[in-house]
């Protein structure tokens, strides 16, 4: 039989849901958040105390540096992808080419620009080494 959801004016806990959400302060989230609140734990910390309250093994393997090594690169690369998606919608809005050939092309079509911005189109201009000598001008180094 499932535990019915215990609620007053302040907090609010749904077992069904799998959440709870603190009406006087605003705060919400799943069991270890609460838990990370409560206790003032970090993430994997909230993790190891509930395994244990509940007699769950859990086996947990360490870093190697080759796994560390590919993390530091992930990282780099989302860093790199952040800067060109930030790169080519300023090319978008703020050159005189993305005004007029970009955001005339889309407007053609029936965007709006609130569509584009909300999934960050941008604009290539037609210069091979544009994004390149950008990058470099700004200390970005690509990786290629």
């Amino acid at each position: 039989m499932p535990l019915p959801q215990r609620k007053n004016t302040f907090f609010s806990v749904s077992p069904s849901k799998n959440i709870y959400k603190c009406f006087g302060c605003g705060k919400a989230g799943s069991p270890v958040d609460f838990i990370m609140e409560i206790e003032q734990y970090t993430f994997p910390e909230a993790i190891r105390h509930l395994a244990k309250k509940y007699r769950i093994e859990l086996e947990e393997t360490a870093q190697t540096q080759e796994s560390i090594d590919e993390a530091l690169e992930v990282q780099s690369l989302n860093i790199v992808n952040q800067w060109a998606l930030e790169y080519y919608a300023m090319q978008l809005w703020e050159s005189d080419l993305g005004r007029s050939i970009g955001l005339g092309y889309f407007k053609e079509r029936g965007f709006l620009e609130t569509t584009l911005r909300k999934f960050d189109i941008g604009f290539a201009q037609d210069e091979y080494q544009a994004f390149t000598s950008e990058s470099l001008k700004r200390a970005i180094q690509l990786i290629c």
